[in-house]
């Protein structure tokens, strides 16, 4: 069984990205409303705006039979670890932190989607 969960860093990277990826989305909307005919600069500063959204909704955190596959905004970094390798999990708030042998991770999800997290996690290690 496959289970995704959709994560954002912590609050104040979270709100630096989608801040400056909406400022773009914005400014690249006010230069094609400038003029009156399509203006292939403000087409392209759009789709990088539109890249952008797509990295920062990338960010997914996948649960399998016996690993855990985190994705980035970073199309390159993926990170994965076994579900043995879980040394201890702790939240605060929709704060959650994934200790391993090797590795931390810590990332924000969502009230529900962390209750569901912490279940499944406790249903894998018994």
């Amino acid at each position: 069984m496959k289970t995704k969960f959709r994560w954002q860093p912590e609050i104040s990277f979270s709100l630096i990205y989608w801040s400056m990826t909406a400022f773009v989305f914005f400014a690249s909307w006010i230069m094609a409303l400038e003029n009156t005919r399509p203006y292939p600069t403000s087409i392209a500063v759009t789709m990088v705006s539109i890249f952008f959204f797509y990295l920062g909704y990338r960010r997914t955190l996948t649960i399998t039979n016996n690993k855990i596959t985190i994705c980035y905004a970073r199309f390159w970094k993926q990170t994965t670890f076994m579900l043995g390798d879980i040394e201890s999990i702790q939240t605060n708030g929709s704060h959650v932190i994934i200790q391993t042998t090797t590795a931390t991770w810590e990332g924000t999800l969502c009230k529900k989607a962390r209750l569901q997290l912490l279940e499944l996690l406790a249903k894998k290690e018994c």
